[in-house]
């Protein structure tokens, strides 16, 4: 019995090599984020306001290749930064405010449990790279440009 027969419906197929699989599950998504701090011994949390998949692998391999091609065509590199309060573009090297909505490209690795429904379970992850608001300008920060360009007078 093939790969395709025995999984069904239920399963992966790797974007880098094809092969069909169901665990583990190694990503690339683009979200688009901002970090809360707090005071005291509280940890800093991730709000993450919208996030789309971009690749599914099969293998650290195989999301090694993936990495590569998607941050070539976003023309970001890799730098691997923190979660902030500032961290420094990917594309531009600007300060990036991570306590504001930004743009992230982050690479997990999680477990799924297939049955009745899928069940996927983040292991591990990390931002690969974030945009300033100059590079990839957000609703609000438009918004907020265009509201002071309004202030401001005719001859400027």
């Amino acid at each position: 019995m093939s790969r395709e027969e025995a999984f069904g419906d239920d399963c992966f197929c790797c974007q880098e090599c094809g092969t069909l699989f169901r665990t583990p599950l190694y990503t690339i998504s683009s979200e688009f984020e901002r970090s809360h701090f707090y005071d005291g011994e509280r940890i800093p949390e991730i709000q993450i306001r919208g996030a789309e998949a971009i690749a599914s692998c099969c293998s650290l391999e195989c999301l090694g290749k993936q990495r590569d091609k998607i941050l070539l065509s976003e023309n970001v590199r890799a730098t691997y930064p923190g979660i902030g309060p500032v961290e420094h573009c990917s594309r531009c090297g600007e300060m990036v405010d991570a306590t504001q909505f930004h743009l992230t490209w982050v690479e997990e690795v999680a477990a799924c449990q297939w049955g009745k429904s899928l069940q996927i379970q983040p292991q591990d992850a990390r931002t690969l790279a974030v945009l300033c608001i100059s590079c990839c300008p957000t609703k609000e920060s438009t918004q907020q440009s265009r509201a002071s360009m309004d202030r401001r007078p005719n001859n400027q």
